[in-house]
């Protein structure tokens, strides 16, 4: 199945849907499952602690926060 590890420093800012709140993160890779499913890992960070998890795609969007109205 397809996948991608994104490399330290490479990592794309997301946002990543835990417990009904959005909370900031990098992604560190995706994969495909074998029913077809996209899967993401991410490290993301709650209350100043870091945390690894793997979400569904659907719980995982890019991190918007910085974003400027003229990119």
């Amino acid at each position: 199945m397809p996948s991608h590890v994104y490399p330290p420093g490479e990592r794309p800012e997301v946002a990543v849907l835990v417990d009904h709140v959005w909370h900031s993160g990098a992604l560190c890779m995706w994969s495909q499952r074998d029913d077809g499913t996209w899967w993401v890992n991410v490290n993301w960070s709650r209350d100043g602690m870091r945390h690894v998890g793997s979400f569904p795609a659907d719980r995982v969007r890019l991190d918007k926060s910085e974003w400027r109205p003229d990119w």
